[in-house]
C-alpha cells in the first residue's frame, strides 16, 4: 500500500498594531505577538487536519530581534511543517 503525502498550504495575514497592544514606550507586548503567531499556526493546522483539533504542544525557542511599534503592520505566514503525537498521548 502506498502512503500518500499531504501537502500543507501556506496562509498569510496582515494586521496593524494598535496602542492597546503596546507598553508605554510604544512597543508591542511580546505575549501579544506570540498570541498572533499561535492563532495563525492554528489556522494552518486546522486546515491541514480538516478539523479544529490541533494544538500547539510546545515552542522550543522564540527570539525577538527588533521591536514592533504602534502603527506597524505585522505579516504572519503559517504552514504545517511537522506533525506528530506527544509521547504521552494514546491512540483513540
Amino acid at each position: 500500500m502506498s502512503q500518500q503525502t499531504k501537502r500543507a498550504k501556506e496562509f498569510v495575514s496582515y494586521r496593524q498594531v494598535f496602542p492597546n497592544e503596546a507598553n508605554p514606550g510604544g512597543n508591542m507586548f511580546g505575549g501579544r505577538i506570540m498570541e498572533i503567531m499561535d492563532s495563525a499556526a492554528a489556522i494552518a493546522a486546522d486546515h491541514f487536519c480538516g478539523h479544529a483539533g490541533a494544538v500547539t504542544a510546545s515552542v522550543e525557542a522564540l527570539t525577538f530581534r527588533l521591536p514592533v511599534h504602534v502603527g506597524d503592520v505585522l505579516k504572519t505566514v503559517s504552514k504545517v511543517v511537522y506533525t506528530g503525537r506527544c509521547a504521552s498521548s494514546k491512540p483513540r
